[in-house]
Formats: C-alpha cells, sequence, structure tokens
C-alpha cells in the first residue's frame, strides 16, 4: 500500500513534457509558511512510497480553516491531481484563504494522510 513520503506546499507544481516535477515558489525559512490574507493559487507536491505498478489509489484533500471547520476540497475552484511515477501533484487554482490563522491541509492516499499547516497573516 502506498504511502505518503513527504509532501511541499508551494505556489506552483507541475510535470514537464519529460515528467519532471517542477515545483516553484517553495517555502524555505521556518516550518509554517506564512502568506498574505486573499485568494491564492496553491500546489502540493508529494512523493509516495511503496507505490505497487497499477495501484488503485484513493486520493483525498481536506482542509481546516482558523474557524475549526473542516471540508472537503469543494469549497476550493479547480482542484486538479496527477500522478507520474511515484510524485503526486495537487493544483488548487483557487484557495479562499480569507481570514487570518492557521489553515491545515490533510492529504489522504488510502489509510496514510499527512498534514500540512499555514498561517495566513
Amino acid at each position: 500500500m502506498a504511502t505518503i513520503d513527504w509532501a511541499l506546499l508551494c505556489d506552483l507544481a507541475y510535470f514537464d513534457t519529460y515528467g519532471n516535477l517542477c515545483v516553484i515558489g517553495v517555502h524555505t525559512e521556518g516550518p509554517v509558511r506564512v502568506l498574505p490574507t486573499g485568494v491564492r493559487r496553491l500546489s502540493i507536491a508529494a512523493h509516495l512510497a511503496n507505490l505497487k505498478i497499477n495501484e488503485h489509489l484513493d486520493i483525498a484533500l481536506s482542509i481546516s480553516t482558523p474557524s475549526g471547520v473542516s471540508t472537503e476540497a469543494d469549497g476550493f475552484e479547480a482542484v486538479r491531481t496527477e500522478l507520474n511515477a511515484d510524485c503526486l501533484v495537487l493544483s488548487i487554482e483557487k484557495a479562499p484563504l480569507l481570514r487570518e490563522g492557521v489553515y491545515r491541509f490533510d492529504i489522504s492516499v488510502g489509510s496514510a494522510s499527512l498534514d500540512i499547516p499555514l498561517v495566513v497573516a
């Protein structure tokens, strides 16, 4: 069964024509990324360990808002999932990060999940 080895919250992640994972805007200072309030485009790039060929993956993205409300990614626009080899990209075209506080993105792949915090200030 596949597990999430690591994940990055970044401005943009995609696979180029050669299948290479490309990431732009990776936060390098401090353990938690801080963004200004407003609508943002975000991507999450992740590496999957123990992925078997032709394994069916149930991928889910949920978010906890500063008010504590946990919702499925339905509140976000154009959430796209791409898998290439053992890398996963979740692209969120419009993430309504309108309140100050801590947002938590939870990526679930089968029974494995990973929590990624984000502070909006």
